[in-house]
């Protein structure tokens, strides 16, 4: 009887990052325009200009930084600098607290340039699939990112909530809290990575 092959430990690692980064990455996106209005006072159209142009930004980059990661023949680097980018962003955030509506604009854009790091983490995890092992690993991937998705709803209503809530509104320091928690995420998922080897 043969042995079942295994995934190895780096892709399970890597499915562990994935998760993580998923989490941190979608918890900010149901809150923001909620945070943008009722705490910072945006109106709809701002929203809208700021949220359009951080998607731009990432879609943009995404490309450049996958076409990138291939000619330079090295993902791990851009990787971590973009999970570090974006902890180091969302902890200012949650230090600030309050920024002018000006630095947030700036914030968002260069917030929409940050998770293009995650499809070049999907290319470092498929990168250590056998030919016999891309379904089941990718698999693995997909359920990391589907289960991040999943826990965030319930992460991010179970953190807001331990701030009570005046006239339907929920206090600047609850939203503060999301943002460091998300921070530290990104950081455990870049110290998993870490771990990953050749």
């Amino acid at each position: 009887m043969t042995d079942r092959p295994k995934l190895g430990r780096n892709v399970i690692a890597l499915a562990a990052v994935s998760f993580l980064t998923d989490v941190s990455s979608e918890m900010i996106y149901p809150l923001l325009p909620v945070f943008l209005t009722t705490v910072l006072g945006a109106n709809a159209s701002f929203i809208g200009a700021i949220e359009g142009a951080a998607e731009t930004t990432a879609a943009l980059l995404k490309l450049a930084s996958g076409w990138w990661s291939d000619r330079i023949r090295r993902r791990k680097p851009l990787v971590l600098a973009g999970a570090l980018a974006t902890a180091a962003a969302l902890g200012l955030l949650a230090a600030l607290g309050k920024p002018e509506p000006s630095t947030l604009a700036i914030w968002l854009t260069v917030f929409g340039f940050l998770p293009a790091f995650l499809p070049v983490l999907i290319a470092h995890g498929r990168s250590f699939l056998p030919p016999h092992l891309v379904g089941r690993g990718m698999t693995l991937f997909n359920i990391g990112t589907m289960g991040g998705t999943f826990v965030v709803q319930l992460a991010s209503g179970a953190l807001i909530d331990l701030f009570p809530a005046h006239a339907g509104v929920y206090p600047l320091d609850a939203y503060r809290l999301v943002f460091a928690v998300q921070a530290v995420a990104i950081m455990v998922a870049s110290a998993a990575y870490l771990t990953v080897r050749r």
